[in-house]
């Protein structure tokens, strides 16, 4: 594997362990240091194309969050074609009469 494979390979996995809660913080160090430049750097992109990848990684991580928030505590909706309540239970919908 070449170094520009390896640099690819190494912000590629950054981006995939920032969902998991136990990696996040290490990889946030990663992205916001000198070592995400350097990578960068190695993978031969652009100033303009890592802060193209930062804002984008920085928009799926707000989002991500924010639908994680949504998921941890189960709202109620009212179907109002039959009157009945929804209510989010492990990620999928059911219907209480």
């Amino acid at each position: 594997m070449g170094m520009k494979s390896l640099a690819e390979a190494i912000i590629m996995q950054s981006i995939t362990d920032l969902w998991k809660e136990d990696e996040r913080e290490n990889c946030l160090k990663f992205l916001k240091g000198e070592d995400f430049s350097l990578c960068a750097e190695m993978a031969g992109m652009s100033l303009p194309d890592q802060i193209k990848l930062m804002t984008l990684v920085n928009k799926s991580v707000k989002h991500g969050i924010a639908k994680k928030k949504i998921k941890k505590s189960p709202y109620k909706a009212v179907d109002t074609r039959f009157g009945r309540t929804m209510k989010e239970n492990a990620g999928s919908f059911s219907m209480a009469l």
